[in-house]
């Protein structure tokens, strides 16, 4: 199978002014894909390793609508080590490691009055299944319209965790994209 490219994924029909999550930001080159498919789109970054953030910052400081924020998002709010190795890192992971802060995205969302999410990329490291966990069992899954989700095969039993989690998304979102454990995407269903 190949990798997929961005213009592979990108096939969402989002409104104007789009609200776009990247839930893991790393250097912020993913910002860039968006905007070229979205450029009137609001994006927020969650970055939680603070070399990543302040790449990112200097290169959307001054664009108006783009949104950074030096933590990521979870299931909930606590500080952790995670283990620093470029795109690779996780907080599942032993190396050099610092300690960051996650956010609970409910709580996030509750907090900013975000009540739709157009889009969001979460490409976290294994944090995937608690984060998609927490939405499913909040009832907060249906917030965001479309995902693009990155899920890795490093977590314990990673193969039933997400099994369970695409049992309960395809209730609701129809999957147009799949590459195995690359990426996948999920666009919210119309009503017939």
């Amino acid at each position: 199978m190949k990798t997929p490219s961005w213009d592979d994924l990108m096939k969402f029909n989002l409104p104007n002014s789009p609200i776009i999550f990247d839930i893991g930001g790393y250097k912020g080159t993913w910002v860039e894909v968006a905007k070229k498919y979205h450029p009137d789109s609001i994006i927020y970054i969650f970055e939680p390793v603070k070399h990543f953030y302040n790449i990112i910052v200097s290169k959307y400081e001054l664009d108006p609508n783009v949104k950074i924020y030096n933590f990521g998002l979870s299931s909930e709010t606590k500080k952790i080590n995670i283990s620093v190795s470029e795109d690779s890192s996780s907080i599942y992971k032993d190396g050099v490691m610092e300690e960051i802060e996650l956010k609970n995205i409910s709580e996030f969302l509750l907090e900013n009055n975000i009540e739709k999410v157009h889009l969001a990329k979460i490409n976290i490291e294994g944090e995937e299944y608690n984060l998609l966990d927490h939405l499913i069992n909040e009832n907060d899954l249906l917030k965001i319209e479309n995902y693009c989700i990155q899920f890795h095969k490093f977590i314990k039993n990673y193969e039933n965790k997400r099994l369970k989690i695409i049992e309960h998304v395809k209730l609701f979102y129809d999957r147009p994209i799949n590459y195995d454990f690359i990426f996948e995407c999920w666009t919210l269903k119309k009503n017939k």
